[in-house]
């Protein structure tokens, strides 16, 4: 709690740059309930804030030229299953305050939903949230590198070496605004 508190002020604090945030983290960090907890902590602090799950962004999978693994299956995990240009495009205009059409994505039949578009009206001084394992892939960074950026981790998770990567913390802010 104390450090979603202290992500939601820097969050505030970095509005007038952009209203973007991107949450990323590992498969089941806990990103969904740290985006939704932080929504909660700005929406109380005066700020109107919006969770969008980047999992929307999906792309209609094409078997033919989907990303494969190594053993010849479509890897739903690869960033390049997300529409990076249409995210991109909705984060310029989130900063003009204007209105997106956020996809709809349908897991069980691999596509996107036609006519499924969910209208958000952006307006100054808003917060946006974007949360998703993509999050802060680094495609989307070169191109839309102002984005407040946080990380969510379980306490505990460690690199491929087995040395801790947080030591037991939960959240973390990665750039320093100002």
């Amino acid at each position: 709690d104390r450090r979603l508190r202290k992500c939601a002020e820097e969050v505030a604090g970095h509005l007038s740059v952009t209203p973007t945030v991107l949450l990323s983290g590992p498969s089941a960090s806990g990103k969904t309930t740290a985006a939704g907890m932080l929504e909660k902590i700005l929406d109380n602090m005066g700020i109107e804030t919006h969770v969008i799950s980047m999992d929307d962004y999906f792309l209609t999978v094409d078997r033919e030229t989907a990303p494969k693994t190594p053993d010849g299956r479509i890897d739903y995990e690869s960033p390049k299953c997300l529409d990076i240009e249409l995210l991109l495009r909705h984060f310029e205009i989130i900063d003009r305050g204007g209105t997106i059409d956020i996809p709809t994505y349908d897991f069980t039949r691999k596509r996107r939903v036609e006519g499924g578009e969910r209208p958000l009206k952006v307006n100054p001084g808003d917060a946006v949230i974007f949360e998703g394992i993509h999050a802060l892939n680094g495609d989307i960074m070169r191109e839309y590198g102002k984005a407040a950026r946080i990380f969510v981790a379980p306490s505990g998770i460690d690199n491929a070496d087995g040395t801790p990567l947080f030591k037991g913390e939960w959240v973390r802010f990665l750039r320093r605004m100002g």
